[in-house]
């Protein structure tokens, strides 16, 4: 960013869950009281707000999902301002963002003007956060039920053949990076090319079989079927070449990966 703060907030690897506010835009992070904040390897998952959210905040390695705002868009949990990158956005209903936030090397649920380096593929989360179809928390309005209960936060960590790994940039780490987990960056999944930095706040340990579309752990002629299964989904398990869509090259790159084996 061009702006050169006086004063400045770093968050790293923390968890911002289940949190309800009318007005999330805090002095904290307003652009007109601390000009600048930066969270880092961090979740933020079922969190409302009624206002814009985050300003002249900067995010790096994190993850959100199932975050909204009573304005009707949820990338307006980001403010009027600041700058998302290596990050996975997934909502349930996402809008386009509202100010100038700059998005670039990320998994994103829609697609998202000047975003550069992005896909809009599944993330593959292990488990996909739910509120239970009545709202993050407990509603104060309704005193006798308790909404809260069935709020369930997901694991965010990545499934094998997940678009977030080893495809995010190189540029915002440094040796000793740690994730969420406190698991190292920067640690490479053979199974997949490239040797970048996962995406979003949690590095991908394992090793993938790109070829092996319905991940029983072996390859076989089913994987075909599975393949045209994926495409026809949209699936990233599908996306054979890695980069970033799914089409209909990606059926050759299936026959040269199954070919390859793992």
């Amino acid at each position: 960013m061009s702006y050169t703060p006086e004063r400045s907030l770093t968050i790293e690897r923390c968890t911002f869950a289940g949190n309800r506010a009318r007005v999330l835009k805090s002095p904290l992070f307003g652009p007109n009281d601390t000009p600048f904040a930066m969270f880092t390897d961090s979740v933020f998952v079922g969190n409302e707000s009624n206002n814009l959210g985050f300003g002249n905040a900067v995010f790096l390695g994190c993850t959100f999902a199932g975050n909204g705002s009573g304005l009707g868009s949820v990338w307006s949990f980001f403010g009027d301002s600041g700058e998302v990158a290596n990050c996975i956005v997934n909502h349930d209903d996402p809008q386009p963002f509202i100010g100038t936030v700059a998005v670039s090397n990320s998994v994103l649920s829609a697609p998202i003007p000047g975003a550069t380096n992005s896909t809009t593929l599944d993330p593959l989360f292990v488990l996909q956060p739910s509120n239970g179809g009545d709202g993050w928390g407990d509603d104060p309005a309704t005193p006798n039920i308790d909404e809260s209960l069935n709020d369930d936060f997901g694991d965010l960590r990545l499934q094998p053949a997940s678009p977030a790994i080893d495809a995010g940039t190189n540029d915002f780490f440094t040796p000793g990076d740690l994730d969420l987990d406190g698991n190292p960056r920067l640690t490479d999944d053979p199974g997949v090319p490239g040797n970048n930095v996962d995406i979003g706040a949690y590095e991908f340990q394992g090793t993938t079989c790109l070829p092996d579309v319905n991940q029983n752990g072996q390859l076989s002629p089913n994987d075909f079927n599975a393949w045209i299964l994926a495409f026809n989904q949209n699936s990233p398990l599908a996306d054979q070449n890695r980069d970033g869509e799914v089409r209909q090259n990606d059926f050759n790159a299936w026959i040269l990966n199954f070919n390859r084996g793992c």
